[in-house]
């Protein structure tokens, strides 16, 4: 199933400049990248949670109907007890979000292409 592309609304594109996610991020959460989680808090009904990881950070983009709603940052020691407030069957999907591959900036990915290059190489 693929993930639909999200549209900022006015307070997404609000906390985004306020919380600054790497633009790679910010093109995969809307592109429909990142995997998406059900969210099992009581007030947020209907809100699914894509997770993008970083390498140092889960970044969670709160979407409903097609709409970015927000997006914020948790580092990894954070995740558990976030994952056990806001995540449905939160026992089994924080597991899942230690899973997630880490989505590297185009930086990155030319820099582990060249180490990997250099490698080989030697």
């Amino acid at each position: 199933m693929q993930t639909p592309t999200l549209h900022m609304t006015r307070h997404a594109h609000h906390r985004s400049n306020q919380r600054k996610p790497p633009a790679h991020v910010m093109q995969a959460v809307r592109s429909g990248g990142g995997t998406d989680f059900p969210c099992g808090h009581p007030a947020y009904r209907g809100v699914t949670l894509r997770v993008v990881r970083t390498s140092d950070d889960y970044w969670i983009a709160a979407h409903r109907a097609g709409d970015l709603i927000t997006v914020y940052r948790k580092t990894d020691d954070e995740l558990d007890a976030w994952g056990w407030t806001y995540l449905l069957h939160p026992e089994q999907n924080r597991h899942r979000l230690r899973r997630l591959p880490v989505t590297k900036s185009p930086e990155e990915a030319v820099t582990d292409e060249l180490l990997t290059a250099w490698v080989l190489a030697a």
